[in-house]
């Protein structure tokens, strides 16, 4: 598939290809497509205006559709595929949370750090530290009354 010809960067012949971005299973056909549109249309987010007049449907009608086949709304199904974008970055290169925020098609890092934030109760960075497994390192401080209080290494 064209997605594996797009990594990053070359894979170590033990390493497997990375895999496309998981899609939920689906049973209509038009939710299929808006989502598979969605996802082609990554770095450049697609709104859901467009996207239903993409499909010849009128906005509510999507959003009908997206209700009743995923309990969700097409914004948030936007979101989600380009929050799962962001993580596949995250997890298989080292590369900065700001190049990621456009790669994912958010407008900068911050929108792509709040959104992941929501979403995670993380930020990307330390949701990437954890990925990796790398320890949480903690570190101890004392005030000037003497009180010691901990503070994350990262």
């Amino acid at each position: 598939s064209l997605n594996i010809m797009m990594i990053d960067e070359p894979l170590a012949a033990d390493r497997p290809q990375p895999p496309r971005v998981s899609e939920p299973r689906v049973s209509d056909p038009i939710v299929r497509r808006a989502l598979a549109i969605a996802r082609d249309a990554q770095p450049a987010p697609v709104s859901v205006e467009r996207l239903a007049a993409r499909l010849g449907l009128g906005r509510r009608q999507l959003e009908r559709r997206f209700k009743a086949a995923l309990a969700t709304s097409p914004a948030q199904a936007i979101r989600d595929i380009r929050l799962a974008e962001a993580r596949a970055l995250l997890t298989r290169t080292d590369r900065s949370v700001t190049d990621i925020a456009a790669e994912a098609g958010f407008s900068d890092a911050s929108h792509l750090i709040r959104t992941f934030r929501q979403a995670e109760g993380v930020t990307p960075d330390l949701w990437r530290r954890s990925a990796r497994r790398e320890p949480f390192a903690l570190e101890w401080h004392q005030d000037e009354q003497g009180k010691t209080t901990e503070s994350s290494g990262f």
